[in-house]
Order: C-alpha cells, then structure tokens, then sequence
C-alpha cells in the first residue's frame, strides 16, 4: 500500500513538472500560426502552473507580454512585461529565450508614448547585441520607435540594414529568423514611403512583402492581408482603381479571418478605395467600424481623415472641421495633421468666397496622382488576376 502510495506520489509529481513545458509548447504553436486568442489562454495556464520556477515564470510572463502586445491590449500586458525585463536585467549568463525583453519593453515604452526612455533602451539594446538575431530584433523594433517620432529617415536606415541583409542570397538559410524581420522590414519601410507620398516604391515594397508572405507553410494569413491591404491602398491613391479591384476581391473572400489591429487596417484600406471612387456612405462605415476595432492614435486619425473626407465631399464643413480639429489634437504622425490642415485651408478658401460646394478627395488625398498613372511610371498590373 506504501509503495502504491509513493507511486501515485511520483507519478503527480512527475505530472506537475511535465505540465508547463507541455503548455508552452502548445502555446508556441497557436503563436506561430497566430491565433492568438488561443495562445493565450494556454499561456495563462502556463504561467499559473509555472511558480516553482523562477526561469520559467519569467519565460510565461514574456509569452504572456507578446501576446498581449499582438492583440494591442497593452495595459494587461505591462506587468508581464516587467517582470520579465526585471529577471532579465538580474539573470547572469542570461537564457536565450529572454533575449527578446528589451524589445518587448521598448514596445511597451512607445504604447505609453514614453519616446525619451525607448530611445535610450533602443541605443543600449543596440550597443549590446550579442549575434545576429538580436540586432535583427533589436533594428526592427529601433525603427518602429523612430517611425513613431516621426523620424522616418533614422526608420528606413535602420530597415535598410534588414532589407539589404534579407535580399542577399542564401542569407535566410544562416540567419535563423531572418524571413519574418525581413518581411515586417519590407511593410514598414512601405508606410514610411506612403507617408512621404512615394506611392511607387511603396507599393512595390508590399507586394514584395506579401510574395515572401505567401509561400509560407502554415500560411500566415492576416500578415498577407495586411500586405494587400497597403497594396490595395497606394493602387487607390495611385487611381489604378482596376488593379485595386483585384485585391479587393481577393482580401474580401478572407475578411472574416481577421480580427484587431490587422481587420482594422483592412477595412481603412476598403475606406480609402470607396472615399475616392466617391462612395461616400461606404467610406464612412468602413472607417467607422475600424475606429470600434483598434484605438491606435495613428490608426484612429487615419479614420477621422475617412471620414473628414466623406463630409467634404458632401458640403458639411461644419463636420469636417470638427473631424479635422481631433487629428490635430491627436499625437499621431505628421502625415495626417497635414491632410487635416489642407482640408481646414480648404474649407477656409470657400467660405471667404462665399461658397459651399462640396471639396472632392482629389483635390487633397493625393492630388498629383489624380489624373492618372505618371508617364516614367512602370505599370505592373497588366496580368493583375495572374498575381493570385
């Protein structure tokens, strides 16, 4: 009876043990083919059954902050993130797996728009890479937080730096990692190029993106989306509306996958298309519903922009003005104060000459591209339907 006793013991034993790795590992792969909401849950019970380890606590309140971070609930994710920057400041020799908390602190840092303290831990991280990886995470969260400052020449060097070393042949196959830092390189540098109003090159950069997306076995969905969606965009803006058409089907026949952030900046996209085809009505429920989606200042003015356009084009200077005025208040990127501020001179010029006729998007959103593709342009999308 002693023995089956001690027997049971063990084997409970031996059950609690094995019982955070086996979640930790489940949790990775709901991680890796991004679903997310999956990930955490099991990441909860991870760091629930993880408190006899002081390493493995530490390694579940990291997955926890990440995943937090992925479905942009910040604030439940700040106490994760502390504790696993604090165990990471005191471990000696550190573990691999905690190589990623300072780029997780940084990101926590730019959410809580505390610029000045993500800088400096941007610098340190730099300064104090010890391979490869690490400064490929370390340069792609640095350009994230220059992007943020509205730096953007400091984002697209370091960016360069990615996007050089990811298109260098056989580099992917000695550089662990380097396919996804290299894919979110090629996305980010696509927004810096769209916010300086270089709709070529970032336009070329999403597709090049969304191609290196695509061919990954589990296929990451929203990541591809997001790519066509800014494809879809800089086409609009562009006034290709035909090549824009294409993607629009297909982004609409996996809408229903995405959720946060990534459905957020899809449906902008379909916003922006129907604001300069002149479906007004449309544009303005798209915006509408991505503003309930995701509240990032940037995203947010993005969609007051939408909409400020929409009340434009149907003469409510009163309402356009008000939607304008919340983007300037707003701390977001330059880009769309500048949008605002040319609707606000806009409205002023009429109604100093008495008028009240309504201000069309192509007067503001892209002007010089409102005729047409320009002449030493090279177009692309001849075989458009090919590219799916």
């Amino acid at each position: 009876m002693g023995l089956l006793l001690l027997q049971l013991l063990l084997a409970a034993v031996m059950a609690m043990v094995s019982l955070p790795f086996l979640l930790r590992r489940l949790a990775y792969k709901q991680l890796y083919t991004g679903q997310f909401q999956k990930a955490l849950n099991l990441a909860r019970r991870f760091y629930a059954v993880s408190s006899f380890s002081t390493k493995l606590r530490a390694e579940a309140a990291l997955m926890m902050a990440k995943i937090y971070h992925y479905l942009y609930m910040f604030d439940c994710a700040a106490p994760y993130v502390d504790e696993s920057y604090a165990y990471y400041e005191r471990a000696n020799p550190k573990p691999p797996f905690i190589s990623e908390a300072p780029a997780v602190k940084i990101m926590q840092l730019l959410y809580e728009r505390r610029y000045e303290e993500a800088i400096s831990l941007v610098e340190q991280g730099i300064k104090s890479c010890q391979n490869v990886q690490e400064e490929l995470t370390m340069l792609a969260v640095a350009s994230q937080v220059y992007f943020a400052v509205g730096n953007l020449a400091k984002a697209e060097e370091l960016l360069d730096k990615i996007i050089r070393l990811g298109r260098t042949p056989l580099a992917s196959l000695l550089v662990v990692g380097l396919e996804s830092v290299y894919r979110y390189a090629l996305m980010m540098k696509s927004l810096c190029r769209y916010f300086q109003n270089d709709l070529k090159q970032s336009t070329e950069l999403a597709q090049e993106a969304w191609e290196k997306l695509r061919v990954e076995v589990p296929r990451p969905e929203p990541a591809i989306l997001r790519a066509k969606a800014q494809a879809l965009r800089c086409w609009t803006c562009r006034r290709r509306f035909d090549v824009a058409q294409v993607y629009e089907r297909e982004i609409g026949k996996k809408l229903s996958l995405l959720e946060g952030s990534y459905r957020s900046f899809v449906l902008r996209a379909l916003a922006l298309k129907a604001l300069l085809q002149g479906d007004f009505d449309r544009a303005r429920s798209l915006a509408e519903h991505s503003i309930v989606l995701n509240l990032d200042p940037d995203d947010y003015a993005d969609a007051l922009i939408i909409q400020a356009g929409a009340f434009a084009a149907r003469a409510n200077y009163a309402r356009t003005a008000s939607l304008c005025h919340q983007i300037l208040d707003l701390q977001t990127n330059a880009f769309y104060k500048e949008q605002a501020e040319k609707l606000l001179r806009l409205i002023a010029e009429a109604e100093m000459e008495g008028r009240s006729d309504p201000i069309l998007p192509d007067i503001w959103c892209f002007p010089e591209w409102a005729s047409g593709e320009r002449t030493d342009d090279v177009d692309v999308s001849d075989n458009a339907e090919d590219l799916f």
